[in-house]
């Protein structure tokens, strides 16, 4: 699994430094972006939807706590480590009531910002392990940012017999392209069918498989009486 982080601090130094000096790739973080303020760091998170802010709290326009809680209003999952030079115990508690990951003092310590970056994306990792039914639906696809946006519907999933006469007709007929197609559309209208008991969907996928051996299985008797 990779992540996006995205650094915030009104000053060019603190930026560069964390974005030339963290070990971003032993971390799992393939993409790192920049805002310069909270306001246009609440732009970059509508487009780039980091997994991480590192951000300053005393910020020009839109202070780090502010910037948080905009940013959480559309990406709820996103994880916050937050610098800053005062030890304002008020930022601290405002941080804390805004599910901060961590909270860092300035002047920089790489190794802690590291190290904390190590956490949060480990934990991120733990969270993002699919369950047995998004496994079941999804495979390896489940377990990217976007399955949490889609909860399990009660929704069950019947194919119907005309399906299977027509998915019949066209293996014998050893029609690919639409056999493909009938197929993805099986599995693109049984993936939103979240409450598909899970015998049912295996009946359904043995009965699609006895459709091809038995194909087959025809192909080889004619093969040999030929």
């Amino acid at each position: 699994m990779n992540f996006t982080v995205l650094i915030v601090d009104d000053e060019a130094m603190p930026r560069t430094v964390l974005r030339e000096h963290i070990p971003w790739e032993e971390l799992s973080v393939t993409k790192v972006c920049l805002a310069t303020d909270g306001a246009e760091a609440v732009e970059q998170a509508r487009r780039f939807q980091p997994d991480i802010i590192i951000s300053d709290i005393k910020m020009p326009r839109l202070n780090g706590l502010e910037m948080a809680a905009a940013v959480r209003e559309f990406l709820p999952a996103c994880q916050f480590i937050f610098l800053s030079g005062y030890s304002d115990k008020e930022y601290l508690k405002s941080a804390i009531r805004l599910r901060a990951a961590s909270y860092v003092e300035k002047p920089l310590n790489l190794d802690e910002i590291t190290a904390t970056v190590r956490e949060v994306t480990g934990e991120l990792q733990r969270q993002a392990k699919p369950s047995a039914e998004e496994l079941f639906f999804h495979g390896e696809h489940g377990s990217d940012k976007t399955r949490n946006d889609k909860p399990l519907n009660k929704d069950s999933f019947d194919a119907g017999e005309t399906f299977h006469s027509r998915l019949d007709h066209l293996i014998r007929q050893n029609k690919k392209e639409d056999t493909f197609v009938a197929l993805r559309r099986l599995y693109e209208e049984a993936s939103r069918c979240e409450g598909t008991p899970p015998e049912s969907l295996r009946h359904l996928y043995c009965r699609i498989l006895f459709l091809f051996l038995h194909a087959a299985e025809s192909r080889n008797i004619r093969t040999l009486t030929a």
